[in-house]
């Protein structure tokens, strides 16, 4: 296996979606990968990096965990307090050095996330939705916030990362569920995971994605696959609609829509077009 990828999977904060991204990026398709790890993580990523050719520039400012009790995320701020030493840093993978370096100092200097997206190559409506979570708004709320027509393109169920535990389209918060951008990226990186030898994952991902959903507020109820559990909760407990859910067979949900809104996703092949979304 290659040497960079064994690196990836040995360091705590990462997981095989970072994997995905960075054979995106070796493909040529994306221009950088950022990464959170450790100072004793340092060494290792920094030698299979070169091992491959690429580049690593390594951020300046400690990174501090914050658990959303409401929802149970788990994401990372900039903090540079001395409590802070030894917290966690970005680093960024790229087969340019400028750029590398470039987006270490951006981090480093406090650039915004739409401007550092740009830079790592994320679609310009989803690094503009980072703006509306920090006036404080969940990350469903913005994700949810139109879930008119439909089915929607499963390569943009972004749910889908949570009950299969990878993200094909990269480790970013896609703006919608209609996300043209993320849906493109999702459909390469899966053809690119394939021709790697990774098929089981991207396989697994693709059977929730096509599952549907039950969204209220900052909850969302995934529907598992056949031979997986009922469902899978992201967000907020919500055990009325959890509990209906459960004393009804999955495929009869029509009572849950007096308490939330369905969600349906289908393989479109080719890329993403305009879809309408069936509600009931």
């Amino acid at each position: 296996m290659n040497p960079l990828w064994l690196a990836i999977e040995r360091l705590h904060r990462c997981s095989l979606t970072q994997v995905l991204e960075l054979l995106v990026m070796q493909e040529g398709h994306k221009p950088a990968v950022r990464l959170v790890i450790d100072d004793h993580e340092l060494p290792l990523l920094k030698d299979a990096v070169e091992g491959e050719g690429l580049y690593l520039g390594k951020a300046r400012v400690r990174l501090r965990e914050v658990l959303d009790t409401e929802t149970g995320d788990i994401f990372t701020v900039s903090d540079d307090s001395c409590g802070s030493i030894s917290g966690a840093f970005a680093v960024f993978v790229s087969p340019e050095p400028d750029l590398a370096r470039h987006l270490a100092e951006a981090e480093s200097d406090g650039e915004t996330s739409v401007q550092l997206g740009r830079l790592l190559g994320l679609p310009d409506c989803c690094t503009a939705s980072y703006v509306l979570l920090q006036t404080g708004k969940n990350w469903l709320e913005v994700w949810g916030a139109d879930l008119s027509g439909g089915p929607f393109d499963a390569h943009a169920n972004h749910l889908a990362s949570f009950g299969s535990g990878v993200s094909p389209a990269g480790e970013y918060m896609p703006c919608s569920p209609r996300c043209r951008g993320t849906a493109d990226r999702a459909r390469l990186a899966i053809t690119i995971g394939r021709r790697h030898g990774f098929g089981g994952l991207v396989d697994r991902w693709e059977s929730w994605a096509t599952c549907s959903a039950i969204v209220v507020d900052r909850t969302a109820l995934l529907l598992s696959p056949p031979g997986d559990a009922c469902f899978f909760r992201v967000g907020e407990p919500r055990p009325d609609l959890e509990q209906m859910i459960q004393s009804n067979h999955k495929s009869d949900l029509g009572k849950t829509a007096e308490i939330g809104r369905r969600v349906d996703f289908r393989t479109f092949i080719g890329r993403s077009e305009e879809f309408k979304f069936r509600q009931t």
